[in-house]
């Protein structure tokens, strides 16, 4: 678990203050997300039908919470960026006020799941527990295997794809510049994978301490708030100073593809930002929490 890249490409940094999957049943995988999150916990452990139950009620309660009270901050944001797509030039300070408004939406969505988490987390059995921290550990040791198993040239080329694919979903074809300037990033980016091998190990080591406390309610509860509103205190120094650079690197890449965008490309990048605003809408329709005008 940790948080989410915050620099990509300038078209995603626009677009992804949603926090939401970029496929078009994003409506709907909100409509029906109780049932959707019930069926993946379930793909992870085994639980009962009280515990089942308790977590649709508490994920539709977080769901309207987060209609009622993100849903509208996101839109002014989107309101921003559809904007700032028209323009033929972006700065340093655009995509800090960017990088800022993710990590204040992602800080809230956090500090809105630990009282749930804690309430859910009580109630797991000792074989409940086992069967939580087996099925993580298989899925970070194969997620590092993917990691490690990579050469240097395949990492930078997979980054290359990665970010030319963001593109090309968000505003079109990307130009022959565009695809030099991504080239260079990523051969510029510095390799963060045995870092973040590193930090998720160490929040994961400290998150099977805490559920041991998971009976003792005030232990508990301090341990999990820590976990999910500060897991930064896992990183190393050298991954901080890695990361700014990393931060730095990838600023002036954005600054540079939204330079070289073309007016078909900027008419794109406006539309697919209009699109998210109106799934904003829609999804703030389901639970009724449309501010009345």
């Amino acid at each position: 678990m940790h948080i989410k890249r915050w620099l990509v490409a300038l078209v995603t940094v626009l677009v992804a203050v949603l926090v939401l999957s970029a496929c078009s049943s994003r409506q709907l995988g909100y409509r029906y997300a109780e049932q959707l999150v019930s069926w993946q916990v379930g793909r992870i452990v085994s639980l009962t039908s009280e515990q089942r139950q308790q977590l649709r009620s508490e994920t539709d309660a977080l769901l309207q919470w987060h209609a009622e009270t993100q849903l509208p901050e996101y839109m002014l944001v989107l309101n921003r960026a559809y904007r700032d797509a028209n323009s033929k030039e972006i700065s340093t300070e655009d995509l800090e006020y960017y990088e800022e408004q993710l990590y204040v939406f992602w800080l809230a969505v956090r500090k809105a799941l630990v009282e749930p988490s804690v309430r859910l987390l009580k109630t797991l059995s000792d074989e409940q527990v086992a069967e939580l921290i087996d099925h993580i550990q298989e899925r970070r040791n194969e997620r590092a295997e993917e990691n490690l198993d990579l050469s240097d040239s395949e990492r930078v080329a997979k980054r290359k794809d990665r970010m030319l694919d963001q593109i090309r979903d968000n505003m079109g074809r990307p130009t022959r510049q565009q695809q030099e300037i991504v080239a260079l990033w990523a051969q510029e980016l510095p390799d963060t994978s045995e870092l973040w091998i590193e930090y998720n190990q160490a929040w994961f080591a400290a998150f099977v301490d805490a559920l041991a406390l998971r009976h003792d309610h005030d232990a508990f509860s301090q341990r999990i708030e820590s976990l999910w509103i500060e897991p930064e205190q896992f990183r190393s120094e050298t991954m901080q100073e890695v990361l700014m650079e990393h931060r730095a690197v990838s600023m002036e890449m954005m600054i540079k593809v939204h330079g070289a965008m073309t007016d078909r490309q900027r008419q794109r990048l406006m539309r697919t930002i209009d699109g998210y605003r109106r799934d904003v809408i829609g999804m703030m329709r389901q639970r009724d929490a449309v501010p009345q005008s």
